[in-house]
């Protein structure tokens, strides 16, 4: 079964949420979702309006997606995603 977070409410997408560990290469990709996603993470509150992290997109085109997916030791989730977020944090 499906489940698509935008017909839920918050409290039943984080009750009903699962882990994926490969992703399947013919479903759609929304690139827009993920950017309004992180849209959403930079516009949250956080303490003082500091905003000390920044996030950073890695397409499954770029040249640093490989070596990422190394550093997740190789990991399926890492490896299949046609995507990558990396979150900084200083």
């Amino acid at each position: 079964m499906r489940i698509r977070v935008q017909e839920l409410g918050f409290f039943e997408a984080v009750n009903q949420r699962r882990s994926v560990r490969i992703f399947d290469q013919r479903e759609r990709f929304d690139h827009d979702l993920v950017k309004k996603c992180m849209e959403a993470g930079i516009l949250s509150p956080n303490s003082s309006n500091l905003q000390r992290y920044n996030f950073i997109r890695v397409p499954e085109s770029s040249p640093l997606k490989e070596p990422l997916s190394r550093l997740y030791m190789g990991q399926k989730a890492a490896t299949t995603a046609r995507e990558l977020v990396v979150v900084i944090t200083v």
